[in-house]
């Protein structure tokens, strides 16, 4: 779906993070975007998906945790219309592009605090809720 597209935007909005995407790949200091799940399409809606999107804040500086969280609150929540794309891959290599109206991003709950680990890096979470609609998909 669209989780690299908005992993891109929250790279651009606190680059001091390492951002990836499902997975986080360092102990410290990182943001991961990854699906989440979300509403089952309704039955009038077309293509017209609900998915939900989490991201994921790590970090030792427990002030630049509450910092990033509230940026990517600020950058996501609220968003509407726009063009994204998604990507399917095959042995490391796009293969496929989905190209989505998104027609709204919502957060769902605020921050989430999922407290403090053994090495002292403190996680938090955010849920997004999208409804998108896939305009088109084409092989690269």
């Amino acid at each position: 779906m669209i989780h690299e597209h908005l992993k891109e935007l929250c790279e651009t909005e606190v680059p001091n993070l390492e951002w990836t995407t499902a997975f986080y790949s360092e102990n410290d200091h990182t943001g991961t975007v990854h699906m989440d799940g979300g509403d089952s399409p309704h039955q009038m809606d077309g293509d017209i998906t609900y998915p939900s999107f989490g991201v994921l804040i790590r970090s030792t500086d427990w002030d630049l945790v509450e910092a990033a969280a509230y940026r990517v609150m600020n950058l996501l929540h609220k968003r509407r219309n726009e063009i994204m794309f998604g990507y399917l891959y095959s042995d490391g290599r796009r293969t496929t592009r989905m190209t989505y109206q998104v027609m709204s991003i919502m957060n769902r709950g605020g921050i989430l605090e999922l407290g403090i680990t053994d090495n002292n890096v403190r996680e938090v979470r955010l849920i997004f809720d999208t409804r998108l609609f896939k305009l088109k998909e084409e092989e690269l």
